[in-house]
């Protein structure tokens, strides 16, 4: 019985002894492989975090806020009336330029209509990547191109020039100032809200103020 019971554990301590590298093998293998993996996994994290922060230099940043700017040429006569937004070149801390498509109301009807074109006029106001207008001519001035004015110089004695911009960059309250003849010493300013009758019933206004040179 002694001899049959040590001959079996001897046996099985052989068994275990020829078994035991092998399960340190696998041990060993499965750990190279969770390895491995979270390698893997962590390279393709970086991959990703590295290409996001990429796309991010394309995205468009979102518009700075600008105070909205408009100019309003009106005819001494009343009529017509060229209504024009204008933009900031470079920038918000731009020069201000222009639209090359001013809007010409030949027959106007009431200050609300007038006040719309206004105020959409206004809203259109950017800021425009950088230009380079040296080699415009004073020909070239859209106001001028759209007024049918035989010249410059007759489009500055016939029509009564207010330029319009928002009090801040907010835009919840418009300036408006008008100029009764070119480089005039006399400026009518008022202030008004953003309503298109009240735009367009001030800006009438101004424009008989500067037209009597009567406030």
């Amino acid at each position: 019985m002694t001899r049959g019971y040590r001959s079996r554990s001897q046996k099985l301590q052989r068994r275990n002894g020829r078994t035991a590298p092998g399960h340190r093998l696998t041990t060993f293998l499965l750990l190279v492989v969770i390895v491995a993996l979270l390698c893997v996994v962590g390279l393709v994290l970086r991959v990703a975090a590295k290409r996001r922060m990429e796309g991010s230099h394309h995205l468009v940043p979102h518009p700075k806020a600008v105070s909205h700017l408009s100019t309003v040429y009106i005819h001494r006569s009343g009529k017509p009336i060229i209504v024009v937004t204008r933009h900031y070149n470079g920038g918000p801390g731009g020069f201000q330029v222009e639209d090359e498509s001013p809007t010409v109301i030949d027959n106007p009807s009431d200050p609300l209509a007038l006040g719309t074109v206004i105020l959409d006029a206004l809203k259109a106001t950017t800021a425009r990547p950088a230009r380079n207008y040296r080699d415009r001519k004073l020909t070239d001035w859209p106001a001028f191109r759209s007024s049918g004015a035989r010249s410059v110089r007759r489009f500055e004695e016939e029509f009564i020039r207010l330029q319009i911009h928002g009090a801040n960059a907010a835009n919840a309250t418009y300036i408006i100032e008008g100029w009764p003849k070119k480089d005039a010493k006399l400026r009518v300013t008022t202030a008004v809200n953003i309503s298109p009758g009240a735009i367009g019933t001030e800006c009438l206004e101004v424009w008989r103020a500067c037209l009597h040179r009567a406030v």
